[in-house]
């Protein structure tokens, strides 16, 4: 039995190794040898990978890189060194990428968008309601930016135009809406803020 190297070109153009086991085989016609030459392609002939070549009476095994047995060079290393997707990445829709600090997503000038940066959730409510703050990415903490959807203002008030939706009060897990609207009662005049409309809740993770 002889071991050897050989290297070929893969088919994504890598130079890459296998081994290979030779090992002589007697002569099928030599009587001498009959019962090892039996012997040797009994045990032999059934290894897959096995290949025969009857002109020089040997038997070849060839042994593949483990990468290559697995078609390595079509995967992501787990440590992500020197791998790229080579198409798209299907998940089979049953799993999940979890535990991931970041993704980026490549833009149209060459840069990177960070997709924990653009993490949005929005919510709606009225003055006074409170909305649970988001989990953050390391690094990062809650905002909350507050918008008006709708401000109601009664047939008894006149809307002065002045509006806006704030941040009425916070604890270490949520925030509490507000909304004025500054109006002028037709009665006698008086200005005064109410409270009646919908607000839009818009929450990020903000580094």
């Amino acid at each position: 039995m002889t071991y050897s190297v050989d290297t070929y070109i893969t088919p994504t153009g890598f130079r890459s190794y296998y081994a290979k086991l030779e090992f002589s085989v007697p002569d099928e016609g030599d009587d001498l040898f009959k019962t090892q030459y039996n012997a040797m392609h009994e045990f032999l002939s059934p290894i897959s990978g096995m290949t025969w070549d009857d002109t020089t009476n040997t038997m070849t095994y060839r042994i593949d890189k483990a990468d290559l047995a697995f078609a390595f060079d079509g995967l992501v290393k787990r440590s992500g060194d020197d791998s790229w997707l080579l198409g798209d990445w299907d998940v089979g829709g049953r799993f999940a990428i979890t535990n991931v600090r970041d993704i980026t997503i490549a833009d149209d000038s060459g840069g990177q968008i960070s997709v924990s940066d653009k993490l949005t959730i929005i919510q709606t409510g009225q003055h006074g309601d409170w909305v649970n703050k988001p989990r953050c990415p390391p690094g990062q903490a809650p905002e909350l930016f507050p918008s008006i959807v709708e401000a109601s203002v009664g047939s008894d008030y006149t809307s002065t135009g002045s509006q806006k939706a704030y941040k009425l009060a916070e604890n270490t897990t949520q925030w509490q809406l507000g909304l004025d609207v500054i109006v002028t009662r037709n009665s006698d005049g008086q200005r005064m803020p109410l409270h009646n409309g919908v607000i839009n809740a818009l929450m990020q993770c903000i580094q």
